[in-house]
């Protein structure tokens, strides 16, 4: 038994219809519990790690695990959250968080359903908004909805894939205090992809870095700020300096 909730063990993905290699010699590990953030070039094969890491594709060679089984198909412990929030049009902010109980098997009743995903649209401040459409909502606001879907059935791991990339930036910095505080209070295991390095430089503990096609990991930062983190934080010369070594690192990768 190993105390790594997840891992990637030299893995590689080949994408049989432009004979594409995505990703090559792979290798993550990552503790329950904690938040990590993956950084690297357009194209280096960050929307491939999500996918197998929620069991949407398998990888060519190589395995990955979570909480020590092997990952080989659709994961119903992993809730996700994208760029684009997704939300049905016709359903109202409540019915769309409902989404995960209606697709997954749950003990609960439907009652106490409804109860948990009010009670999550009332800590991220949707809680006004329960009946609303989503063409009644911000970008702002339906991502805060899009968090809480993602998180209604207390998934173990929740991966996040640009959520605020679409965002202006006051309400982004909004929105990853949202997500610190999420995290603060119920520990998830958290894997964000990001092309924003403030983003990954608040909000992770690990910063890993990629490569170029095909994608490996090629730095691994520790980030040692305390939380619970405060946005004056950003300003600060260590935070500076992060960001900048991932910035100069990511660059040489695109070499």
């Amino acid at each position: 038994m190993t105390n790594e909730f997840i891992e990637i063990n030299d893995v590689s993905v080949n994408y049989e219809i432009n004979n594409l290699l995505a990703v090559s010699g792979l290798d993550m590990k990552i503790k329950s519990g904690s938040f990590s953030a993956v950084v690297g070039p357009s194209g280096c094969g960050k929307s491939t790690l999500m996918k197998i890491l929620s069991g949407l594709i398998k990888p060519t060679t190589g395995n990955v695990k979570i909480n020590n089984f092997e990952v080989t198909g659709p994961q119903n412990f992993v809730g996700m959250a994208f760029q684009n929030p997704v939300m049905m049009p016709w359903r109202k902010t409540l019915e769309n968080v409902l989404i995960p109980f209606e697709i997954l098997k749950q003990n609960k009743s439907k009652k106490e359903n409804i109860e948990e995903a009010i009670k999550l649209l009332k800590i991220v401040g949707l809680g006004d908004f329960i009946d609303s459409y989503p063409w009644q909502l911000s970008g702002g606001m339906q991502q805060r909805a899009s968090l809480c879907r993602a998180l209604v059935h207390k998934p173990k791991l929740l991966v996040l894939d640009e959520p605020f990339a679409a965002l202006d930036a006051f309400t982004r910095e909004e929105l990853w205090c949202v997500l610190r505080d999420l995290w603060i209070d119920h520990k998830f295991t958290t894997l964000l992809v990001t092309h924003d390095l403030r983003e990954a430089a608040f909000l992770a503990d690990k910063i890993f870095v990629m490569s170029a096609r095909p994608g490996k990991i090629t730095n691994v930062h520790n980030v040692n700020f305390k939380h619970k983190r405060d946005l004056k934080i950003t300003y600060s010369e260590k935070f500076v300096k992060l960001t900048q070594n991932l910035r100069k690192e990511i660059s040489n990768n695109r070499s």
